[in-house]
C-alpha cells in the first residue's frame, strides 16, 4: 500500500490518526484499517472515486490508482494544507469541504464510495447513509470501515490515550442497522483473525446499493 512520505503529512486535528501509520509499534494496526478497506473493494481500477473523511489525506495516494477521478470531503479546516501534500506526492485530487451527512455532489456520481474510521463520529447515522446512497450510482459500491465496540478495542484505544466510549457516538450495530436501510451488505471483513464482529478490534463491509 502507498502511504505519503512521512515528512509530507499534515495532521489535521485530534481525531486524524495519520501520523499513527508511522510509528514503529502501532503502524501495523492502524494500516490494517486502510489494507482492509482494499481487501473488500472491487479489482481492478473504477471511474469516479470518492473519499469521505480523507482526514490527513494518508489513504489518497493509494485510492488514486484504482479510479480514474479521486476526489475527497472533509469537515476540517486544513483541506488547503492536504492539497499541498498530495502536490508533493504528485497525486491529483479534487478535495472539497462537505459532511457525509450533506455531500456537496450530484446524485449517482461516483462509481466507488469510500468511508473509513468515520462513521463512528456520526450521530445521524440515517442521514449519512441516504447521502451516501444519494452519490453512488446504482450498480456502484460503498467501502466502510470501523472499529468494533467491545472491551478488547477499549484496551488498545486507551493504549494510545484514546477513551473510546466516551469519543464516539455510535456502534457497529448502529452503523449496520443504518446501512441496511440503503444497501445491501455484499461482503464482511474482520481484524484481526477474522474474527466474530463481535469479537473484532476492527470491521469493513462492501455495500450495494439497493
Amino acid at each position: 500500500m502507498r502511504l505519503p512520505d512521512k515528512k509530507n503529512i499534515y495532521v489535521t486535528g485530534k481525531t486524524d490518526p495519520a501520523h499513527r501509520h508511522y510509528h514503529p509499534l502501532i503502524n501495523y494496526f492502524m494500516n490494517k484499517r486502510l489494507t482492509g478497506a482494499l481487501e473488500v473493494m472491487g479489482k481492478g481500477k473504477c471511474g469516479r472515486l470518492l473519499d469521505v473523511g480523507f482526514g490527513g489525506g494518508i489513504f489518497l495516494p493509494e485510492l488514486s490508482s484504482r479510479c480514474a477521478e479521486l476526489y475527497g470531503v472533509d469537515i476540517h479546516q486544513h483541506i488547503d494544507k492536504v492539497k499541498e501534500m498530495l502536490a508533493k506526492e504528485n497525486v491529483p485530487a479534487a478535495l472539497l469541504y462537505g459532511s457525509v451527512t450533506n455531500l456537496p455532489f450530484p446524485d449517482e456520481y461516483f462509481d466507488r464510495v469510500v468511508c473509513v474510521s468515520v462513521l463512528e463520529f456520526v450521530s445521524d447515522l440515517w442521514k449519512a447513509f441516504s447521502e451516501l446512497a444519494r452519490v453512488v450510482k446504482k450498480d456502484g459500491e460503498m467501502i466502510i470501515g470501523f472499529p468494533v465496540e467491545n472491551v478488547f478495542t477499549d484496551m488498545a484505544f486507551l493504549m494510545i490515550g484514546i477513551n473510546a466510549r466516551k469519543r464516539h457516538r455510535v456502534n457497529q450495530d448502529d452503523i449496520l442497522q443504518a446501512a441496511k436501510a440503503q444497501f445491501e451488505v455484499d461482503k464482511v471483513k474482520t481484524f484481526p483473525l477474522g474474527l466474530p464482529l463481535k469479537l473484532a478490534l476492527f470491521a469493513h463491509c462492501r455495500l450495494r446499493k439497493k
